[in-house]
């Protein structure tokens, strides 16, 4: 209906996040005793940004299963064809020459 801001599978999906965040961040500040927690820094960018690549490798294939996941992986290992971004949150000075150890460990 036009009244309807969003589908109720997305509502049910924003509850499920916010719920989640909630907890994670209790969880963090009282269990692990940290003095604060940065929320934009739980984002799934860089896995959406390796499984794009992974896609792309495959020749853009929408239906990428575990076969060409492992063989795109095995690609980008031998060939270095993606490498984390300069703007990211990872840590360049890890980087090996494929610059793979850095997209991996922002996961």
């Amino acid at each position: 209906s036009p009244s309807q801001f969003v589908t109720t599978e997305t509502y049910e999906a924003l509850l499920l996040t916010t719920y989640s965040t909630v907890a994670c961040v209790q969880h963090l500040l009282t269990k692990e005793e940290f003095g604060f927690v940065l929320t934009r820094k739980f984002s799934s960018d860089a896995i959406e940004s390796l499984f794009g690549s992974l896609r792309r490798s495959q020749g853009c294939n929408d239906q990428l299963n575990v076969r060409a996941a492992i063989s795109g992986i095995e690609k980008i290992l031998k060939t270095g064809l993606i490498t984390a971004s300069q703007q990211s949150n990872v840590s360049h000075a890890a980087s090996t020459s494929s610059g793979m150890t850095s997209a991996i460990r922002c996961i």
